[in-house]
C-alpha cells in the first residue's frame, strides 16, 4: 500500500521520501514548505493532481510500475507531464550535472583521466538528449495530438502536409535505441569500477547522487511514454487510419 494519497501535503510526501521533490519541481512546487494538501493544489500549477499522485508513487516504487493506473488520464494531461519533464531535464536537471562536474575539475584538475571522460561523456551525452527530446516535441507529440483530433472529430482530414507518412512505428526504433537512462547507469559503474579512490569524496557523492536521481527519473519517463503513451496512440492510429 502506497504512502501516498491526496489528503498529503508535499512536504509530508519529500518527507517520506526526499526524492520526490524532482516531480513537484516540475510543476513549479517548493514542497520542503507547502502544507497544502495534493487534493487543494491550484488546477493552474497542476493540470490533475489525480495524475500527480500516481506519478509520485510510480517514483516511490519505481520497481513496481503498472501502466493501468495510468489508463483513465486523457492524453493531453499525459503530454503536458512529458513536456514539462522535457523542460525541466534541459532548464535544471542537465545544467546541476554540468556545475557538479565543474566543481570536481576544480577539486581534481582538469587534467585528471576521470575529468577528461566524464566531459566527454556529458558533452556527448547532453547532446544526444536534447536531439531526443526535439524529435519527440517537434514530431511525435503533435503527431499524437493530431490523432486524438482526427479520433475526436469526425470527419476531419489527416494533415499529411505537416506530418507526410510519419507514422509510430518510425519513432520506435529511434527511440529504443537511445538508451539514455541505461547509459548513465553505465557510467556510475565505469567511474566505480576505475577510480575507486575517488567515489566516497564530497563532490564525487553528489554528481553520483544526482546521477543515480536522474537515472530512476529517466526511467519512470520511459515507462510513461513507452507503457501508456504509445500504446494509446497506436490505437488512436489503428482507429484514425484503420
Amino acid at each position: 500500500m502506497s504512502f501516498i494519497h491526496h489528503t498529503n501535503t508535499p512536504r509530508e510526501v519529500v518527507i517520506h521520501n526526499p526524492m520526490l521533490s524532482i516531480v513537484f519541481e516540475r510543476f513549479g512546487m517548493v514542497s520542503t514548505t507547502n502544507d497544502v494538501p495534493l487534493r487543494r493544489i491550484d488546477k493552474r500549477q497542476c493540470p490533475d493532481v489525480n495524475f500527480l499522485v500516481e506519478v509520485l508513487r510510480a517514483f516511490d516504487q519505481p520497481d513496481g510500475f503498472d501502466p493501468s493506473r495510468f489508463h483513465n488520464f486523457s492524453t493531453y494531461i499525459i503530454l503536458d507531464y512529458l513536456y514539462r519533464t522535457h523542460r525541466y531535464y534541459v532548464d535544471k536537471r542537465l545544467l546541476e550535472i554540468e556545475r557538479s562536474i565543474d566543481s570536481l575539475t576544480l577539486a581534481y584538475g582538469q587534467d585528471h583521466p576521470l575529468l577528461t571522460l566524464l566531459n566527454n561523456f556529458f558533452s556527448a551525452y547532453s547532446k544526444q538528449m536534447v536531439k531526443h527530446i526535439k524529435l519527440e516535441e517537434d514530431t511525435l507529440f503533435p503527431y499524437v495530438l493530431h490523432l486524438v483530433e482526427l479520433v475526436e472529430t469526425p470527419g476531419m482530414e489527416r494533415a499529411d502536409s505537416v506530418f507526410g507518412n510519419y507514422q509510430l512505428a518510425a519513432f520506435a526504433g529511434q527511440h529504443e535505441a537511445d538508451e539514455l537512462d541505461t547509459q548513465l547507469g553505465n557510467l556510475r559503474q565505469l567511474i566505480h569500477d576505475q577510480y575507486p579512490e575517488l567515489t566516497g569524496t564530497f563532490p564525487f557523492m553528489i554528481l553520483s547522487s544526482q546521477l543515480d536521481a536522474f537515472e530512476r527519473d529517466l526511467y519512470i519517463h520511459e515507462c510513461i511514454e513507452e507503457e501508456v503513451l504509445m500504446p494509446r496512440a497506436k490505437e488512436l492510429e489503428r482507429q484514425a487510419f484503420g
